[in-house]
């Protein structure tokens, strides 16, 4: 009854939904409008709120306030337990990307087929929920995207494919993970800028791009969320050679590792899985610094595509600041929708094309299953620049692209098999060794020997053919010591 409602808070304060998450326990997803901020949406913890004190930080620091903490506590208490009584709790969602039935998550946005709703954050997803939001406008991001479609910047326009490729090694492909890397030896040459582009596809272009004073531990902890998005690392160049080779086999193995528990012994299984391209930028080579590490670092070569982005007059410094420091910064995160809702309506297309380019490059380069990581990048890449284009997102010329990225192919190939042919001569030559030195201690026993029985042999012919024997043994010595 009216007479009977009490004001505990001035303003729109409603608990929407109940959240269940295996690990953090269940949650209260709430949404507050203030009349000059408009709504926020949160998350509390069910159990923050069954304390007066503890839901007094909680949702204070979120911009509520009151001076009847314990009325507020019962009607949000009373909310939760009618919900429970309404409906079923919303499963709390821990990555991003594709889901189990489907849909695809990108920030606190959950589509499938077209439509999209709200997902509240978890504890784990809250600090990056803000990097994947809309500014601007679709025209004025393809705009900015499209500069990459100049003849002569292929280089450039692969790699930033990469952002449409990246969810596609879920439904298409069975590999974990494939690392892209950029690099030339100086800096200013627009490596940074690709990834910007990359992840402007998806929201802001510059905060998710991680940096080398990220630690491994935290690396893994954001592919884990990014799930089925790429991940972009800038200036890659001073990492140790054990570290890289970490990083690329967790990049391209899809999961961190298994770990003791600190205070118990017991073991904390990994929980952290992803399947996405990673691309990293910087001054030196992964492959040379993988080399320092050992002779034939194949393992991880194979998995990591590499090649240079130089410096071009095709855009001036004038043009790229305007393009690339102003206008992409105004207008970034409208292209994923109505990409990921292509990829939903038409999955198997998209499975058929990916298969089709990989068939392409095998045959086309002669590739065996050694480079099925460099042959999956381009065919990923190509089909995400396809349906782009088809849905006018881009205007690249994918054919153009097609040739660049299979000459990149050709000449890493080329290189791979220069290692491999210079491996087996090491072989070689680390068995003669071997060889050399098993032979020569009986050689030097049989000639001590001959020469003792020249020393009493009278017969001139027996002399004579132990001479023989002799200058025989002298001649393999030679040809072992040589």
């Amino acid at each position: 009854k009216d007479n009977d409602q009490l004001l505990v808070y001035p303003h729109d304060l409603f608990v929407v939904q109940r959240i269940h998450d295996q690990e953090e326990g269940d949650s209260a997803w709430m949404r507050l409008h203030l009349p000059q901020d408009g709504v926020r949406n949160f998350t509390v913890a069910m159990a923050a709120i069954s304390s007066v004190d503890t839901m007094r930080s909680e949702l204070a620091r979120r911009g509520v306030i009151t001076y009847d903490w314990k009325e507020l506590q019962f009607y949000l208490m009373k909310a939760a337990s009618e919900l429970q009584m309404q409906k079923k709790a919303e499963v709390a969602h821990h990555q991003f990307g594709w889901t189990k039935r489907g849909s695809f998550v990108v920030g606190d946005i959950e589509v499938e087929h077209g439509k999209k709703r709200y997902v509240p954050p978890t504890v784990t997803t809250s600090d990056m929920v803000g990097w994947y939001e809309q500014k601007g406008t679709l025209e004025g991001w393809k705009n900015v995207f499209n500069t990459y479609a100049m003849d002569g910047l292929e280089n450039r326009a692969f790699a930033a494919l990469t952002g449409f490729g990246a969810p596609l090694l879920k439904i298409a492909s069975a590999h974990k993970g494939v690392l892209l890397h950029l690099i030339h030896k100086e800096s200013g040459t627009g490596k940074s800028t690709i990834l910007r582009m990359i992840n402007s596809i998806w929201g802001n272009p510059e905060d998710p791009m991680r940096n080398p004073e990220d630690t491994k531990a935290s690396l893994i902890v954001r592919m884990g969320v990014l799930n089925n998005l790429p991940l972009t690392v800038d200036e890659l160049t001073n990492i140790k050679a054990e570290e890289l080779s970490n990083f690329l086999y967790g990049v391209t193995q899809g999961r961190g590792r298994d770990r003791m528990n600190s205070n118990a012994n017991t073991l904390r299984a990994n929980k952290q899985t992803w399947q996405t391209v990673g691309v990293t930028n910087g001054n030196s080579s992964h492959y040379d610094k993988l080399h320092t590490l050992k002779d034939l670092p194949k393992g991880e070569i194979f998995r990591c595509v590499e090649y240079e982005v130089g410096f071009t007059d095709l855009i001036s410094t004038e043009d790229g600041i305007r393009i690339f420091d102003e206008e992409l910064m105004e207008n970034y995160g409208h292209a994923w929708f109505p990409y990921i809702t292509a990829i939903q309506n038409n999955k198997e297309a998209a499975i058929e094309m990916v298969k089709k380019y990989v068939a392409m490059f095998n045959d086309k380069l002669s590739l065996n299953s050694c480079y099925r990581f460099y042959s999956t990048l381009g065919a990923i890449n190509l089909t995400g620049g396809h349906i782009a284009e088809e849905l006018g997102l881009i205007d690249y010329n994918l054919t153009r692209i097609y040739e660049f990225y299979s000459g990149v192919i050709g000449w890493l190939k080329e290189i791979n098999q220069a290692m491999i042919r210079s491996e087996k001569l090491a072989s070689a030559g680390a068995l003669a060794t071997s060889v050399a030195h098993e032979v020569n201690n009986p050689l030097a026993s049989i000639s001590s020997l001959v020469q003792s029985l020249l020393t009493t042999e009278t017969d001139e012919r027996n002399r004579e053919t132990l001479r023989t024997i002799l200058g025989q043994i002298t001649r393999i010595t030679t040809v072992l010591r040589d």
